[in-house]
C-alpha cells in the first residue's frame, strides 16, 4: 500500500545548460507531467511555483479547438 507522500506531486527547480532556471512537476513515482518556461533567477522560478500552488485550485479547464 502506498503511503501519502508517495502520491504527492513534487516541484523540482533546476538550472539548465544555458544557465537559466526552470521547474518541472513530478508525480510521486517520478514521472514528469509539466515543464515550465525558463527564468532568469531561481527566485523567479520559485515565485512561479508559489503562484501555481495558490491559484490552481481555482482554475478551470478550457478546450481549444484544433
Amino acid at each position: 500500500m502506498a503511503g501519502p507522500l508517495e502520491n504527492q506531486l513534487v516541484f523540482q527547480v533546476f538550472k539548465n545548460k544555458a544557465g537559466r532556471f526552470a521547474f518541472r512537476l513530478l508525480t510521486g513515482e517520478g514521472k514528469i507531467i509539466l515543464y515550465s518556461e525558463t527564468f532568469d533567477t531561481k527566485s523567479d522560478a520559485i515565485n512561479a511555483i508559489r503562484l501555481l500552488q495558490e491559484s490552481v485550485s481555482h482554475s478551470k479547464i478550457v478546450e481549444q479547438a484544433a
